[in-house]
């Protein structure tokens, strides 16, 4: 009986030091962040962030259809994106050219699926994200 507990004790230990998860470090692209850009990280909330994204989508009054659409492209953004950033055979230049370029298409698609209410919309809220960005960037350096 002794045996059998040991014995189960230890296979689930093993199972359990082999289920740890591995991170992925991503290189950096440009290098270090300098330090104006880690101080305003700090100190301002992160107005791109998966909150801000979700606030976005529900303010915009999405259809299921457009919603499925906006996740399916961005699943595979985001499998691009991580292709390029692995990706060893390209510079840092060229890795940031294809990455602004992914954007840039991220922004195409993303305008092709909404209606011109929901454009005018979200070109209103991008821009109000602009002017908090340069307000709290002007409180930083008074």
């Amino acid at each position: 009986m002794k045996k059998m507990f040991v014995s189960i004790v230890i296979t689930i230990v093993a199972f359990i030091s082999q289920a740890q998860v591995e991170r992925i470090v991503k290189p950096r692209i440009n290098g270090q962040v300098d330090s104006m850009s880690n101080l305003v990280r700090n100190q301002v909330p992160d107005i791109s962030g998966t909150s801000s994204r979700k606030n976005m989508i529900r303010d915009l009054n999405l259809t299921r259809e457009q919603k499925l659409k906006l996740k399916e492209f961005r699943e595979q953004r985001n499998m691009k994106k991580d292709a390029i950033t692995i990706d060893s055979t390209l510079s840092p230049e060229q890795k940031a050219a294809q990455l602004k370029e992914l954007k840039r298409v991220q922004a195409r698609h993303m305008q092709s699926i909404l209606d011109p209410e929901q454009k005018e919309k979200i070109k209103a809220m991008q821009q109000e994200m602009i002017k908090k960005k340069i307000e709290d960037r002007a409180k930083l350096n008074n």
